[in-house]
């Protein structure tokens, strides 16, 4: 399905526009936030509301019928809900994991805000005490379109950029010495800047990827402020700046 860019200029641009969060930088221009993603809160909640559903649907389930329902059809719904909790456990487990081992990288940006065409620096710092076996640092550019389908609604996302930054092997982070990587890209002349509307988005972000030896892997987003050229006034209006 064809995404259609807005009207910009008939349209309010905070109708559309994003906004992004950022705060000062230490050597560059702006600190970017990260995405929302999978974080211990949201994943405690999660295992706390899939135990609870599982524990009020299992003696119900396991009694209502018990003559009527084949056994091996009860022990399927009571393994399925096992299941729910087990894995909602390890992920419970493994986002903790990543959360004491990995921490929060910062990322600068060179620049308040991207226009399609520019090229831009990152500068990308992270604390710790590990060593990654494959460290990988990408830009991507994200369409989700959300349309009506036989009378229920389907969401697709699409990656239309998917652009490595910078891969690297074998990197030992210290815990005095954080880790430090600077590095370069540019936006494509004719990509499309960032939007929200109700029923289809484009987001571009940088996603930072590592593998750890004997240990979860881990993935965070970064969103990228990439706006129209002319609309700077409108983008200072939708951004939140951070202390």
């Amino acid at each position: 399905m064809a995404l259609r860019q807005p009207n910009q200029a008939s349209s309010n641009p905070r109708a559309w526009l994003p906004a992004f969060q950022v705060a000062p930088g230490h050597t560059l221009a702006v600190t970017l936030s990260r995405s929302k993603g999978l974080s211990v809160r949201r994943s405690a909640l999660e295992f706390t509301v899939v135990s609870g559903v599982s524990a009020i649907l299992f003696v119900p389930l396991w009694r209502i019928g018990s003559e009527n329902v084949p056994t091996f059809v009860r022990m399927l719904g009571v393994a399925l809900l096992a299941f729910a909790v087990a894995w909602a456990f390890i992920t419970l487990v493994r986002t903790l994991l990543v959360r004491l081992r990995v921490p929060e990288a910062r990322v600068e940006l060179s620049r308040e805000v991207l226009h399609p065409g520019e090229a831009f620096e990152l500068s990308l710092t992270q604390g710790g005490w590990f060593h990654l076996t494959d460290f990988r640092v990408r830009l991507v550019c994200e369409e989700q379109v959300t349309y009506p389908d036989k009378g229920e609604t389907r969401t697709e996302r699409v990656l239309r950029v998917d652009k490595l930054l910078e891969g690297r092997r074998d990197i030992q982070v210290g815990w005095r010495q954080p880790w430090v990587l600077h590095l370069r890209g540019a936006l494509p002349e004719d990509a499309m800047h960032n939007f929200r509307a109700r029923y289809n988005s484009v987001t571009w972000k940088l996603i930072v990827e590592g593998d750890l030896r004997a240990w979860p892997d881990f993935e965070r987003e970064y969103e990228l402020p990439v706006v129209p050229h002319g609309l700077e006034d409108a983008v200072h209006l939708a951004q939140e700046k951070g202390p």
